[in-house]
C-alpha cells in the first residue's frame, strides 16, 4: 500500500528529528517532512479513527489496509499550543478521501511558539515489539515532494497480524491511578504506554477513563481517550506478567518529570490576562501540590454504619477550621470572608453529602465515598461549559480536601504548607482558597496561574491582597526553574523570565512609585472624580453581598453601580424567602445611606442554564449562554421575579433604589418587566424607583435610541458585551486573551449607547470589567460614559486616574480609536497619548 505526502515540503529522516521518541521509532516508522504548505491533506482513502482535541495528531486507517494506523503529528510539542492555530474539517469516524483537506495550521505561530515544525507521518504498527509490517521508503524521497503528487513509502505486510489484544486471560491485575503528566497523554507517553503493552504477549492491556476502554497496545487508541492532567484512570491487564506491566504503566502516568525545564532561549516572556494589577520582581517558584486520592481498595469491605459517622463528623470539622478562619478576619478581608461563607454552603449542601452517603451503603471507605461525591460533583459543573461554574468546580474540589484531610488525619501543613523566603513570584496550574490562605504577601509578590479565570475565588483573594497576579498562562511556564530572577508586569500581562538589570530596576522602581501613589489614592478616595477641565464622573461599587459595603465606602465609593443579587438565590436547595431578601437588601440600602443619600442600583436575578438552581428544574439547553437566561428566565418564571420585586420594593428609603433588568435584548421584554414592577407598587402603595436596563448584547446597544425613552438608564455590561460582540467565551483557556473590551466594535456599541443616552437625556453607566481597565478609563469617558462602576480595591486608583485626565482630550482620542482595527492597536494608542497618566 502506498502513501502519498500530504504536505509539500522538504524530506526529514526520522533519526533528524529534534525528538527522541520520534528519532528512535518509539512511536511507528516512517518519515517526517518540514512543510512549506499549511494544509493537510489525506494521503490515503481511509477512516478517522482518531483525532487530538488540541487539532495538532490525526490517525487515519486505509480501507485498503485497515489494520494499518497511520499517524499525522504536525510539529513537535505542538500539543502545547492548546490548538492555536490550527483547524479540523473533520472528526473522529469520519470516512475520508485521498486528497480531502483535513488541518489547516498556521506555520509562523508553530515556528514562534513550538519546538519545531517537523511533521511526522508514521505507520504506528511498525514499532519494536510488532514484526507484521515493514515500509519501504519510495526512490523519490530524497529531497522535496509535492502534496498528493509523490509517494513516501510503501507498507508492506510481512506475516498475519497478531491481535494486538488478545482474549483475557484468568490473571487480571488492575488499579486506579490519576495522570501527573503535565500536558497528558499525547504522542509522547502514549508511545512508552503502547510500547510497555505490547511486551505482555499473554494477554490484553485497557486503559479506562469514564466510561471508555482503550487497547493499551495502540497508541491511537490510548490518545483517543484525551487524557488530561489530574484525570482518573484505571490499567487493566490480563496474564501472569498483569502486575509489572500495570506498574510500569503507572510510572509513565504519575511521573511529575521534575528533570524537564524551560528552554529560556525559545522566548522568556510569557503574556496572559491580568487579575490583579501591579509590577513586581522576584525568584519564581513553581507551586506543586498533589491532591489526596483514596485507592480502589477502599471501595468495599467496610461497616456503612461506622463509616456514616466518620463522614459526618469529618465535615464537622471541616465546617470548624472554616468558621476558625473566618473568625480571625479583619473587617477589610470582606471578599475572603464571603468565600468562605460560600465553601460553609458548600459543605451544607446535601447533594454532596447524600452522594457520599449512598455510596457508604455499599461498604465503602468514607474516604472513598467522600472523594466519590466530590469527583461526581466537578465533574457536573464542569460539564456545563460556563466560566462560573468552571471556577466553583474549584471551590468543591477545595472543601473536598478539606474533608479528606480530617478522615486521613492530614495536618494542612503536611499537604502544601509554603516555607517561602524572599520576594517570590509563585508559579501554579490552578490555586484555590486554602492555598491562598496560606501566602504570606510581605514574601509573595506575584501569582502566575495557567488556569482561573478573572472572576473566580482566587482571582477576588489575589485583588483584595494586593498581589499582582495574571492567569491563561501557558502551561509551559510550569516549567521554569525554581529560583529563576522574573519580573512580573500583570498590568500589561507580561511575565518575564529573563529580563536584563535595567528592566529589574525599573519594575522596583514602578512597585516604590506604585506603594507611594496608593498611599495618596486612599487619603484622596473619599473626594469626587473630577477631570481637569472639570467634568464630573461617578465611580460606583460592583458589589456581591454585604460584606463589601465597608470597605467600598472606606474607598471611596459614592453608590452601589451593580449589586448582584444572585447572591440570595446560589448555593441552597430552596428560593429565598421574601421576608429574607428584604432584610438584606435594606442592609445594604441602609449601609450606603449613612449620612447623605447615595444610589443603590440592583440587579434583578441573572440567572439561567449556564448558571442553573437547584430548586429550578430548568431544561438542558444546548447552548445555555444564548437560551433563558437573565430577564428571560425571570419573565418565564414570574413567581420568582415578583417575589424578588415585592421584596425590593420595601426598602427604605427606596428613593435610594434603581432596579436594573440583565441581558435585555427588546421593548417587549422591558414593557413586560415594568408592567410587573407597576403591579407589585400599586398593591404596595409606594413610589415607583427608578429602573434601568443593562446593555450587554449588540441587539440592545444598536436599539439604544429605541430603547432610551421607555427607560431611566443604562448600564453596559462590557464582559458580555465583548464576548457576545466577538464570538469568544471570555472564560475559553485559548481565546479568552482575544476578548477584549477595547476592541473597536465594542467601543462602536458603546458610542452607539451613549449618544442614544445622551439625546434622551438619560444616565449611562459601566458595570462590566473595563470600567477599572486603566487605558479604557478615558475612553469611556470620552464615548459619554457618566458613571463607572469597578470592583471594591479599584475605587479609589480610578477616581486618581480620572482626576489627571481632560475630558475634551479624551472626547477626541475615543473617536480616533473608532478608526483603528483591533485592540491591540486601541491599547497602544491610548499609551501613546496619554503616556504615564493611566
Amino acid at each position: 500500500m502506498k502513501i502519498k505526502a500530504p504536505l509539500t515540503g522538504v524530506l526529514v529522516p526520522l533519526h533528524q528529528v529534534n525528538d527522541e521518541v520520534f528519532s528512535q521509532k518509539m512511536v511507528g516508522d516512517g518519515i517526517a517532512i518540514d512543510p512549506a504548505s499549511q494544509i493537510l491533506l489525506s494521503p490515503v482513502d481511509g477512516v478517522v479513527s482518531f483525532i487530538h482535541p488540541c487539532k495538532h495528531a490525526i490517525s487515519i486507517r486505509p480501507i485498503e489496509q485497515p489494520d494499518v494506523e497511520i499517524l499525522i503529528h504536525i510539529g513537535i510539542d505542538t500539543v502545547q499550543m492548546k490548538g492555536l492555530g490550527f483547524k479540523s474539517f473533520v472528526k473522529d469516524g469520519d470516512t475520508v478521501h485521498s486528497g480531502q483537506k483535513l488541518i489547516e495550521f498556521d506555520l509562523n505561530e508553530i515556528i514562534q511558539k513550538a519546538k519545531s515544525p517537523h511533521t511526522l507521518i508514521l505507520i504506528t504498527n511498525i514499532v519494536e515489539g510488532s514484526e507484521n509490517y515493514s515500509l519501504e521508503l519510495a526512490p523519490s524521497t530524497a529531497g522535496f515532494v509535492h502534496a498528493l503528487s509523490d509517494d513516501l513509502f510503501t507498507v508492506l505486510q510481512k506475516s498475519q497480524r497478531v491481535d494486538s489484544a488478545p482474549a483475557h486471560s484468568s490473571e487480571v491485575f488492575k488499579k486506579s491511578m490519576t495522570c501527573r503528566i503535565t500536558s497528558g497523554v499525547h504522542a509522547r507517553p502514549a508511545s512508552l504506554i503502547s510500547k510497555i503493552s505490547l511486551k505482555n504477549f499473554d494477554g490484553a492491556v485497557e486503559i479506562i477513563k469514564d466510561s471508555k476502554t482503550s487497547n493499551a497496545k495502540s497508541l491511537t487508541s490510548i490518545m483517543s481517550l484525551s487524557i488530561s492532567y489530574n484525570d482518573q484512570i484505571q490499567v487493566v491487564a490480563y496474564g501472569a506478567q498483569a502486575q509489572k506491566i500495570v506498574t510500569e504503566i503507572e510510572t509513565v502516568l504519575t511521573q511529575s518529570q521534575p528533570e524537564q525545564t524551560l528552554d529560556l532561549s525559545q522566548g522568556p516572556v510569557f503574556s496572559g490576562i491580568t487579575v490583579s494589577p501591579g509590577d513586581n520582581f522576584g525568584k519564581t517558584y513553581v507551586f506543586k501540590k498533589n491532591d489526596l486520592r483514596v485507592s480502589e481498595s477502599q471501595a468495599t469491605g467496610f461497616n456503612p454504619e461506622a463509616e456514616t459517622v466518620r463522614i459526618k463528623h469529618s465535615v464537622a470539622q471541616a465546617k470548624i477550621s472554616i468558621e476558625k478562619m473566618i473568625s480571625q478576619l479583619t473587617p477589610l478581608d470582606s471578599e475572603k470572608s464571603s468565600i468562605y461563607q460560600a465553601h460553609l454552603e458548600l459543605l451544607n449542601d446535601p447533594e454532596i453529602l447524600n452522594l457520599a452517603l449512598n455510596q457508604v451503603k455499599l461498604n465503602s471507605s468514607a474516604e472513598y465515598s467522600w472523594q466519590l461525591a466530590i469527583d461526581q460533583t466537578m465533574k457536573i459543573l464542569k460539564s456545563l461549559k460556563n466560566e462560573m461554574l468552571a471556577e466553583r468546580s474549584h471551590d468543591v474540589n477545595d472543601i473536598g480536601q478539606k474533608v479528606l484531610r480530617h478522615l486521613m488525619n492530614k495536618d494542612i501543613s503536611e499537604t502544601s504548607k509554603l516555607a517561602l523566603s524572599g520576594p517570590t513570584l509563585l508559579i501554579a496550574r490552578n490555586l484555590v482558597p486554602s492555598d491562598m490562605s496560606l501566602l504570606d504577601s510581605k514574601v509573595i509578590k506575584g501569582l502566575i496561574l495557567v488556569e482561573g479565570g478573572a472572576s473566580s475565588h482566587v482571582a477576588i483573594i489575589a485583588r483584595s491582597m494586593g498581589i499582582p497576579s495574571i492567569t491563561a498562562v501557558n502551561e509551559s511556564v510550569l516549567l521554569i526553574k525554581d529560583q529563576t530572577p522574573a519580573v512580573l508586569m500583570a498590568k500589561k500581562g507580561i511575565f518575564n523570565v529573563a529580563p536584563t538589570a535595567a528592566e529589574i530596576e525599573q519594575v522596583k522602581k514602578l512597585n516604590i512609585e506604585g506603594e507611594k501613589e496608593n498611599f495618596i489614592n486612599m487619603a484622596q478616595a473619599k473626594e469626587s472624580a473630577v477631570t481637569l477641565d472639570g467634568h464630573k464622573i461617578d465611580v460606583f461599587a460592583n458589589i456581591g453581598n454585604i460584606s463589601e459595603c465597608e470597605q467600598a465606602l472606606q474607598n471611596g465609593a459614592e453608590g452601589v453601580g451593580l449589586l448582584r443579587s444572585e447572591f440570595l438565590f446560589l448555593d441552597r436547595t430552596t428560593a429565598p424567602s421574601e421576608a429574607e431578601q428584604t432584610q438584606q437588601y435594606q442592609k445594604i440600602i441602609a449601609s450606603f445611606n449613612q449620612g447623605s443619600k447615595k444610589d443603590v442600583i440592583i440587579r434583578t436575578l441573572d440567572v439561567g442554564g449556564d448558571k442553573p438552581l437547584s430548586y429550578l428544574k430548568l431544561p438542558h439547553e444546548e447552548n445555555p449562554f444564548l437560551g433563558v437566561r437573565g430577564l428571560r428566565l425571570s419573565l418565564k418564571y414570574p413567581d420568582i421575579f415578583r417575589s424578588q420585586i415585592k421584596s425590593l420594593l420595601q426598602v427604605k428609603p427606596l428613593s435610594s433604589l434603581k432596579i436594573m433588568f440583565p441581558m435585555v435584548t427588546s421593548l417587549n421584554e422591558i414593557f413586560a418587566a415594568k408592567k410587573i414592577v407597576q403591579d407589585e407598587a400599586h398593591k404596595l402603595n409606594v413610589t415607583l424607583p427608578q429602573m434601568g436596563i443593562m446593555i450587554e448584547v449588540p441587539s440592545a446597544a444598536l436599539l439604544a435610541d429605541v430603547l432610551a425613552p421607555h427607560v431611566d438608564f443604562f448600564s453596559i455590561g462590557s464582559n458580555d458585551l465583548t464576548q457576545y460582540t466577538l464570538a469568544i467565551d471570555r472564560g475559553h483557556k485559548d481565546l479568552a486573551s482575544a476578548a477584549d473590551g477595547l476592541h473597536p466594535s465594542v467601543l462602536q456599541l458603546i458610542k452607539i449607547t451613549c449618544d442614544a443616552a445622551k439625546k434622551h437625556k438619560k444616565m449611562v453607566g459601566v458595570c462590566g470589567g473595563i470600567a477599572g481597565d486603566l487605558q479604557a478609563v478615558p475612553l469611556l469617558i470620552g464615548l459619554g460614559v457618566n458613571e463607572l462602576s469597578v470592583s471594591v480595591p479599584a475605587i479609589a486608583q480610578i477616581k486618581s486616574v480620572i482626576r489627571k485626565l481632560n475630558f475634551l482630550e479624551c472626547e477626541k482620542l475615543a473617536l480616533e480609536t473608532l478608526k483603528l482595527s483591533d485592540a491591540v492597536s486601541v491599547r497602544k494608542l491610548v499609551d501613546q497619548v496619554l503616556l504615564e497618566r493611566v
